[in-house]
């Protein structure tokens, strides 16, 4: 029966390609991480590894999987144009009490002057609604993320690193 050697080289070459293919084999990118026991190669691998997976199940995030997305496109989509919607709309509310009072026309201009104004405050609105938003799930990702590092430091301190 055969039985494969291990050499250092086909060891090495082994991490490599986890490491492209692997994500938890490359975190703790953000952090300077030392072998202060001597670990090998192959061990801190694995370390950290293990270490992640405690660190996903303590904080419930895991940075390898990205964030949740943005608002679509269509909601942003239809908050714009807010000027121009509202402008219509008065247009035709202003037309119907111009036509009331005898003039239809200048009814219809400053109901389109005043939906104009009213959209493009409602649009302006909902920008800066979608921006503090945006805040917050920013904030929020920044918290996790200082959560599960603080994590797989303590982890990775456990097993004898250093961790910086």
């Amino acid at each position: 029966m055969w039985k494969p050697k291990s050499s250092p080289l086909l060891m090495m070459l082994t991490l490599c390609f986890s490491a492209l293919w692997c994500p938890t084999l490359v975190l703790g990118a953000d952090m300077y991480i030392y072998p202060s026991k001597g670990q090998t190669p192959e061990q801190q691998a694995r370390d950290k590894s293990e270490c992640h997976t405690w660190a996903v199940q303590q904080t419930h995030f895991d940075p390898t999987k990205p964030p949740s997305t943005p608002p679509s496109s269509a909601s942003t989509s239809a908050s714009q144009g807010g000027a121009l919607k509202g402008a219509g709309r008065g247009a035709a509310v202003g037309a119907v009490g111009g036509a009331i009072a005898g003039d239809a026309g200048k009814g219809a201009a400053v109901g389109a002057a005043t939906g104009g104004m009213m959209g493009g405050m409602r649009q302006k609105e909902q920008m800066k609604q979608q921006q503090a938003q945006q805040h917050q799930q920013q904030a929020a990702y920044a918290q996790k993320r200082s959560d599960y590092d603080r994590a797989m430091g303590a982890c990775l301190t456990g097993r004898g690193y250093t961790v910086q």
